[in-house]
């Protein structure tokens, strides 16, 4: 959603602020729109379910960045803009930082959690399972004599992995909703106030 050029002259910082509010919106919503079918592909090779909801997640959540910076600077005098940018990049890398290792552990627990089930699903025996368990918990290589199964383990693996993203996807679809859905309510009740003056 590009931002129109704005008429010199004058102060447009709330006019500034409301078209970016709405240019954060939109991308949110369709970086959502990309988590959820990232969270609905299948644990299989096609990518027919996972380009587009990369495609979309990375556009959204690339064009937010953007918008957020112009937001933060948009409504603070010029000359603390500098610093409201740099407190923008700031939370911005806590949040890469936080958001990769909470998302990692609960990838990782769940992990653990679902592949006993996957691989008893896919036929793999339990011997065999066992080991692979204790490979995926401890790193290590694949179990002796697995050869003869390793489709069967790898469909268990696959399944089990894709089963434990699927939390970590949601988690981020309901986040960019929230977000929106504040930043929409914020738009609705600054327009209503507006058109009340």
């Amino acid at each position: 959603m590009p931002i129109p050029p704005l008429p010199h002259g004058g102060d447009h910082r709330p006019q500034v602020t409301a078209l970016v509010r709405e240019a954060l919106t939109a991308w949110l919503v369709i970086a959502a729109a990309g988590t959820a079918l990232l969270m609905a592909s299948p644990p299989d090779d096609s990518y027919t379910w996972v380009w587009p909801g990369m495609v979309l997640f990375g556009l959204g959540a690339g064009f937010v960045l953007a918008p957020a910076t112009a937001a933060s600077i948009s409504r603070v005098p010029h000359e603390v803009a500098g610093m409201a940018g740099a407190s923008v990049n700031m939370f911005r890398q806590l949040g890469n930082v936080l958001g990769a290792g909470v998302l990692g552990t609960i990838l990782t627990a769940h992990f653990s959690a679902m592949l006993p089930e996957r691989l008893a699903g896919a036929g793999v025996p339990s011997g065999v399972a066992a080991q692979v368990e204790s490979a995926a918990a401890h790193g290590g290589h694949a179990p002796a004599g697995a050869g003869a199964i390793a489709a069967t383990i790898a469909r268990g693996v696959a399944g089990a992995f894709t089963d434990s993203l699927r939390p970590g996807w949601l988690i981020v679809t309901v986040c960019a909703l929230v977000l929106a859905a504040v930043l929409t309510f914020v738009l609705v009740a600054e327009k209503t106030a507006a058109h009340r003056k």
